[in-house]
């Protein structure tokens, strides 16, 4: 019966110092950075990443705008062709298009190839300062 206890007593010991050192190690984020963590996206200009995939890769992760006026900014993802047609004011597709927006999500699969994610400032007469932990994580 002592036997019983004293394991009992053990587990229960072992537990609270098991919690208590967890808290303590660093918090594991996969993948790397795609985006500067925090970055300022100047009135009427845009500011792009190009990132290239071997076979295959998810980009995920959230961004948010701040600034003067209406805090918005619209993100783009898409292929390096169809970058060229953004650039030059040109009908473009994109993997993602957020619209206007405060804040948003990305979680998509991507497959061998290059790409660009933009930040579109274009339409604003204020500076943008956007938080983004936008990431890729290769297969």
């Amino acid at each position: 019966m002592e036997m019983g206890d004293s394991k009992f007593k053990c587990k229960k010991l072992r537990t609270p110092l098991a919690v208590a050192l967890l808290a303590f190690l660093p918090l594991v984020v996969s993948g790397r950075p795609l985006t500067p963590e925090r970055f300022v996206v100047d009135q009427g200009s845009y500011r792009y990443w190009i990132f290239e995939v071997g076979r295959s890769a998810r980009i995920f992760g959230q961004f948010r705008a701040e600034g003067s006026g209406a805090n918005e900014i619209r993100v783009y993802l898409m292929d390096e062709g169809e970058f060229e047609n953004f650039r030059n004011g040109k009908t473009f597709r994109s993997y993602y298009s957020s619209d206007r927006v405060s804040r948003g999500e990305i979680n998509l699969r991507f497959y061998s190839g290059r790409y660009v994610v933009v930040f579109d400032n274009t339409f604003s007469a204020s500076n943008k300062t956007v938080t983004s932990n936008l990431r890729i994580e290769e297969d």
